[in-house]
């Protein structure tokens, strides 16, 4: 299986070309008709969701859905410290902007 562990590894590998997935029929995300807000996923990141929505709902314990989970928890880990960071910079701005004033 690939790994999205950090960006020095392989390319990423389409789980549906993998040969231990062909038993999966991916479940996808649920089309809101009135979203609050339009995330624009990769495509990486849609194809990871689709299978740990279907993982989930056929309630499998496994060794690669343990490794599906990995992944999952990876890319919003990543996502999320971005934004922790992107935060975190712009409040830096906005101190030092007002420490500069005084």
């Amino acid at each position: 299986m690939s790994s999205s562990d950090d960006d020095t590894t392989a390319p990423w590998v389409s789980i549906a070309k993998q040969p231990d997935w062909q038993d999966i029929e991916p479940i996808e995300q649920p089309v809101s008709l009135s979203p609050v807000v339009a995330i624009k996923y990769t495509t990486q990141v849609k194809e990871l969701y689709s299978y740990f929505r279907a993982i989930r709902a056929a309630k499998e314990l496994s060794s690669r859905a343990l490794w599906l989970t990995q992944e999952v928890s990876h890319i919003c880990a990543k996502y999320t410290t971005k934004l922790c960071i992107a935060g975190f910079e712009s409040c830096t701005r906005l101190q030092l902007t007002a420490v500069s004033a005084i």
